[in-house]
């Protein structure tokens, strides 16, 4: 385990927090078509920009509500994308998170590497009850990778209003305060 503040790693990966460096990597993987195909539509750069320094601004709050890693390969320092946890304002117990590679990283394993070691992370050291994500039927590599961690997947009741799915995880404490209640 990493010694700085919210850092982790896992057997290849780094995850350190966003800072001023990675503006050209935020920037890259916002306008990207082949990134944001599941996602939305790529942004203009200026719009990418904005966005950067907009997300270094919430993840520098006192009490953040946003956490936002970098993912770097750990031999090589090689920066493969970013991924996030984003605390409910109604209920900062639970958390969406979100991932994004550079297509370089994709293929490789990471995405599902990088995701358990944000799961167990948000659901131990952020003391998180849930964590959650919405994603498009379509993007079967999210389903592939939440049903490899366990996560509860709910593909047949789409969000009205994006047509999205969803996939969540509770703590071991959420689960056991749930059925002693």
């Amino acid at each position: 385990m990493a010694s700085s503040a919210h850092q982790f790693e896992t057997e290849r990966l780094s995850m350190r927090l966003l800072d001023e460096r990675d503006k050209d990597l935020y920037c890259s993987l916002y306008t990207d078509p082949v990134v944001m195909k599941n996602i939305s539509q790529p942004l203009s750069p200026a719009k990418a920009e904005k966005c950067f320094h907009t997300t270094l601004k919430l993840t520098q709050k006192p009490i953040p509500l946003l956490f936002v890693w970098v993912i770097s390969e750990l031999d090589t320092g090689e920066l493969l994308g970013i991924q996030n946890i984003s605390k409910d304002k109604q209920n900062t117990q639970q958390a969406e998170f979100g991932i994004m590679l550079s297509p370089k990283a994709y293929r490789k394993h990471i995405a599902f590497e990088s995701i358990g070691a944000l799961t167990e992370y948000g659901l131990r050291h952020l003391k998180l009850n849930k964590m959650y994500s919405m994603f498009l039927p379509e993007n079967k590599a999210i389903l592939r990778i939440a049903q490899k961690l366990n996560y509860c997947i709910d593909i047949n009741n789409l969000d009205p209003a994006t047509g999205q799915a969803s996939c969540y995880k509770q703590s071991d404490h959420a689960i056991a305060t749930f059925i002693n209640s």
